[in-house]
Formats: structure tokens, C-alpha cells, sequence
């Protein structure tokens, strides 16, 4: 896949992060590491004014160019999905306390 590319890879990205009524500017470093044929482990460092995140998680190919999984960060854990078109991700985070939207893309 053209996904398997990224593998152990950074790739870098920016977009918002949303909890509750507040909306941050949030960038991110984020590398992919194969597990298995369809399956990538990942880990990210993103940074908001507010400070330095680091979060891990793993993602599944679910078909074509979607993949999804869970991220944590300390003791929060969110939904992932993401869609891969060319050289950018576009990656949605849910969690009970909030949402991110990222673009990524290969540097």
C-alpha cells in the first residue's frame, strides 16, 4: 500500500484541538511503526501553547485508504481516524473530553 511507505517515517502536521468551549492551534510529529500486514503502531509528539503532548496508539487499514484505531495521552484514550490521500493524512481524534483534526503530510 501506498501507507506502507510512511513506515518509520515522520511525518509532520498541524490543525486544532478542541475541549470543551476552547479551540488550540496543535502541531504534531507523528512516526508509524508496521505491527503486522494492516495494523501500524504510532507515536506522536504534538505541541499547543499549552504544552508538549506525547501520545501513542495504533491504527488498522478498515479498507482502501481508512484506517482507525485509539490514541492515549496520559490517562485520556481516544477514537482515531484517519484517511490517506497521496502524501496527507487527514486524521479526526474523539474523546469524551474533546476533538482534534489534523493534516498531515510527509516532510
Amino acid at each position: 500500500s501506498a501507507f506502507g511507505e510512511l513506515s518509520m517515517r515522520h511525518i509532520v502536521g498541524s490543525g486544532t484541538v478542541s475541549h470543551r468551549a476552547n479551540v488550540d492551534r496543535v502541531q504534531c510529529r507523528v512516526r508509524y511503526t508496521k505491527s503486522s500486514e494492516n495494523d501500524y503502531a504510532t507515536s506522536s509528539v504534538c505541541t499547543t501553547e499549552n504544552g508538549r503532548y506525547e501520545i501513542s496508539g495504533h491504527v488498522t487499514n478498515i479498507g482502501g485508504n481508512r484506517y482507525q484505531g485509539t490514541v492515549t495521552s496520559g490517562n485520556e484514550t481516544g477514537r482515531v481516524i484517519m484517511v490517506h490521500r497521496g502524501d496527507r493524512q487527514s486524521v479526526t481524534v474523539t474523546s469524551p473530553n474533546g476533538s482534534a483534526k489534523l493534516t498531515l503530510s510527509r516532510r
